[in-house]
Order: C-alpha cells, then structure tokens, then sequence
C-alpha cells in the first residue's frame, strides 16, 4: 500500500503530508445479491448516499461497508467523481426515457429549427399586418404548435435539448437568446402596436430593453454568421433595444435543471418570448439563440429557472446487477432565476457556483460573457487587446505594481522580475520563471507582493502562447498576509486552462477582492513537461 501527496505544494517531491479516515475494503459488496428501491425528490449524490445507507440500516445491519463503499463495489468504480457521474447518469436516463424530442415541437425538419435559432424564418420575419381588412402573420396561428407543446408537454414531460450547431455540447452550463426586434402587435412588451395600423405601428418595432451589447465576436459563431471571422463593437446603448434572457443548469447530469434543460429552452426562446412577446430575430453576425460563450458579449440578461413537483424512484435489481430510475413529475413549472439578485442571470450563475454546481472557472468565464452593468468598456478593452488594440480604458485603468516576487521550489529564471514588468513576450519564456513537471496533476508556483491590500478585480497571466498549447492545472489565490490563501480561480487538478493567446488568460472576477499577496500555480502544457510564466497583471 502507497501513499503520494504533495501537501499542495505542486510538486510531488516537496512538502509534508498527513493522512486520516483511511479506509481499506476488500471489494465484497452486502447488496449486489439483493433487490431493494428508494424514492427522493430531486437526484443528488448525498441523496442516492442516503438511499443506499437506508437499505444498509434497515435490512444489513451486520454490513461493515457503508454506502459509498458499497457503491464502489456496484458501479465498479474507484472514486468518488466515479460515483458522482454514474448516479448521473442513472437518473439523466430516466429523463430521457419519457422526452419529447424537441424537432417534434415545429413538425418541420431540423432545418426550420436551426433557421428560427439563427433568427431567421417565417416566425422571426413575419410581422403582424392587416391585407385586405384580415390581419396576417399573426403569431396566434402561425406558431400554434408553440401553444399545442406549452398545454400539452412542457408543463408535464421532459423535452429533449436539441442537437443542432447552436446548442450540441455548450463549454458552459448555460444558454441564452438576444433578441432586437418585436413582431406581434399589442403583447406583453416590446413597443410593435396596432396604432395607427398594424403595418405601420410594427415596422421597426423593439422589444424591451433590459441589457447594454458590448460587441459581438462572429468567429464564435461560424455556422450562424456564416463567415470565419470579424468583430462588430457596440457599447453605450449604441444597439438600440435589446432584450437577452437566459437560463443554467448543474453540471450533475442528474440534476433537474440539467436533465430538463430543453423544457427552459422551449420556454425561453418559443413560448414567453416569441408567442406571448413576439420578441424575434437576432444580433447581426450571432446567433439568436445558443450556448452562451457563443453568444454577443452582453451587460446583463433576465433568467428563468424550472419549478419541478416530482418523485424519483430508484432500483436496483441483483439480476442485471444494474441500478435504474423512473421519474414521475406532477408538474413543471417556470420561475424568475433566484440568487442575490431576483431574475438576474449573473446573480444567479453565482448561486450555483456557491451550491457547487458549477465551478469556480466556469463562473469566472461566464463573467466573460455576461460582463455586468456598466461594464461594457471593460470588456471592449479586453477584447481588443485580443486584436493589438489598447483601449481608452486601459489607459485609465488603475495598474497595480507588483513590490516583490518569489519562487516556489524547482522554478528557475534569469530575471524574475520581468515577469512583471509589463511586456508579455512570449519569446523571453527562458528569463522568466520557469521549470518542469512529470504529471498534469502537479504544478509549480510564483508568489507575488502587491505592497499593499487592494481590491483587485481584474487579473491576466500569460504563458508561452506561439502556438496553440493549453496548461494543465492552473489557480490563481489570493491572500491578506499572504499565510491563509483563498482560491479566486482554477481549472481543476490535471484539467486544462484555456487555449494560450498574446491577450493572456483574461480572469475577470464576479466582484472585487481584496488582497495583498497573489499565488499563481501552473502545470505543463499540452506541447511538452515545461512550466513557463510569461508576465502578470492586476487591476484594481
């Protein structure tokens, strides 16, 4: 028996490490010749836990293993992110097991959908008129299949996520729809009116105004903007109305949000705000509606989350040594997205990352996304930077010197503190810190004094970036007397950074931190075992 731990140093040859609630099983599990079932409301890891230890309690009493030890031995796992992902995926497919695809909804083939998604189609184009004393392109008729879907299935049964270039696999847990323009006279919102006349009081009509464009990067959406490249950049309302609406969901599989994420999409993009608002077409060079990193950079964005009245029962039957689940739901119901903030999609993307159901590096590139109030020129800096401009903003922006730097154990450099001083040339990788690591599980580390306690906002690290490397297990901490270090972002031990760029690694936190001394970690790249910090910067 073996033990390796580096004590969080980042390098398995340092540190000093201790070890407690050790526990040595020999793999023979109590219930594997047993059938047995429980029911819960909502499918979480600790209440699947809870389930098993119950069947443990109440019909094994002689049983030493306790539930996690027993469903290693089931699901033939060996740790607990194991464990996590097969619960997952026990109750995803019993989601799936009672969906409605959602192509089904249209009864058109996958291309009307993909069309209305980009903000194309007859629904989007369609504005509501009058032709020869009988209104036309009225919503009521042309999209009763929306109504048909919203009676009949929405509020009762899972509806699938679609599989079409805007969704498919979304890097973040989110989604969200922009829309710029109001097609249906005299709905709930939006400024289209049947005064003077449904022509008329249509044309040009604007939905409500709730969010700020900050700009609208097309190579994030090739297919819909149908070129490879290019930029528009907006900023100071200068979009006119636009109106952006949201939703997110847990990384768990299992979980409600995630597994009827489909049903918040139907009702997000197609029910409240196409046939009760008439809200319709999309932001020149994006999508209407897609996985939100796809999405234009925005202010801010209403949100929807599900209420859901359901049962869950799970089997497990020793025949097919196979756990199974069946949802039974009463009814689905939608609500503005709680959080610190009521109906706010930030606030509430926030949330989950406090309940754990999403991770620190998600919500920090989420913030990326949606930027917050006022913060648009911020974000416009940092895009541009991205291009070889320097903003307005940047000139501005308070730039905080850094007093001292230190190395962590197995880093060399022939300057050290050129790794602050502002010039993030990738070519000088042999002068600043740099070393070596054997796993995508270790990194090395530089502490930097900032002098003084700050709140801190804004940080970008640069790494070597002249081709397309990503490093393994990153963190950025922050601490007051530089003892006691809390984690302000990360990518997850042997989990990739992003892809390395001349713009550096933007980390734009939530809100502002305050701090004086700053850990940044680092594993190796993707290219080869070399660790290399290029330069950092902070702002306040």
């Amino acid at each position: 028996l073996g033990f390796v731990q580096d004590n969080d140093q980042g390098h398995f040859l340092a540190g000093e490490s201790s070890f407690s609630n050790i526990e040595i099983f020999d793999g023979v599990s109590c219930l594997e010749d047993t059938d047995f079932e429980f029911n819960f409301n909502e499918c979480t890891i600790d209440n699947f836990l809870y389930g098993v230890e119950s069947e443990l309690n109440t019909n094994h009493e002689n049983c030493v293993n306790n539930a996690w030890v027993e469903l290693v031995t089931l699901f033939g796992v060996t740790d607990s992110a194991e464990i996590t992902e097969k619960v997952g995926d026990v109750c995803a497919e019993a989601y799936a097991a009672m969906q409605l695809s959602f192509e089904q909804i249209t009864h058109d083939k996958n291309q009307f959908d993909e069309e209305f998604f980009d903000g194309g189609s007859v629904w989007n184009y369609g504005k509501q008129t009058v032709q020869y004393g009988e209104a036309t392109n009225v919503l009521s008729k042309d999209a009763v299949m929306v109504a048909v879907t919203d009676t009949d299935v929405a509020g009762k049964r899972a509806i699938s996520w679609p599989t079409m270039h805007n969704f498919g696999e979304c890097d973040l847990p989110a989604a969200m729809c922009c829309w710029v323009a109001d097609r249906q006279a005299d709905a709930f919102g939006g400024t289209c009116s049947s005064s003077p006349s449904y022509g008329e009081g249509c044309i040009d009509a604007d939905p409500d105004n709730n969010s700020d464009l900050c700009y609208v990067d097309f190579s994030r959406s090739k297919r819909s903007s149908h070129v490879q490249d290019g930029y528009s950049i907006y900023g100071n309302g200068a979009e006119g109305g636009l109106n952006c609406h949201g939703f997110a969901w847990s990384n768990f599989a299992g979980n409600s949000q995630n597994a009827l994420k489909g049903n918040l999409l139907f009702e997000t993009a197609m029910n409240s705000a196409l046939y009760e608002h008439g809200y319709v077409e999309q932001v020149p060079g994006a999508p209407m509606c897609g996985c939100v990193e796809s999405m234009p950079v925005v202010s801010r964005a209403e949100c929807t989350e599900l209420e859901v009245n359901q049962s869950i029962e799970v089997r497990y039957r020793r025949e097919f040594k196979l756990f199974t689940a069946k949802v039974s739901i009463a009814n689905i119901g939608y609500i503005p997205c709680s959080g610190e903030t009521v109906n706010d999609f930030s606030s509430y993307f926030r949330s989950l990352y406090d309940a754990g159901k999403v991770t620190l590096a998600q919500e920090v590139q989420f913030n990326q996304h949606v930027v917050g109030a006022d913060k648009c020129e911020e974000a416009i800096g940092d895009f541009l930077m991205t291009k070889g401009f320097i903003s307005e903003y940047y000139q501005t922006k308070t730039y905080l010197q850094v007093t001292d730097v230190v190395m962590g154990p197995y880093l060399g450099a022939r300057d050290i503190h050129l790794f602050t001083d502002g010039n993030p040339e990738a070519a000088r990788w042999r002068q600043t810190p740099n070393g070596s690591v054997l796993s995508k599980n270790e990194n090395l580390y530089v502490d930097l004094d900032l002098g003084g306690t700050y709140d801190i906002s804004r940080i970008i690290v640069w790494h070597y970036y002249l081709d397309t490397r990503q490093y393994y297990s990153q963190t950025v901490e922050i601490s007051l007397d530089g003892v006691a270090f809390k984690t302000l972002w990360e990518t997850g031990i042997g989990q990739l950074g992003p892809v390395e760029t001349a713009a550096g690694n933007n980390i734009q936190l939530y809100k502002p931190v305050k701090g004086r001394f700053i850990r940044h970690r680092c594993g190796h790249s993707t290219r080869n075992h070399g660790v290399h910090f290029i330069e950092i910067a902070f702002y306040a």
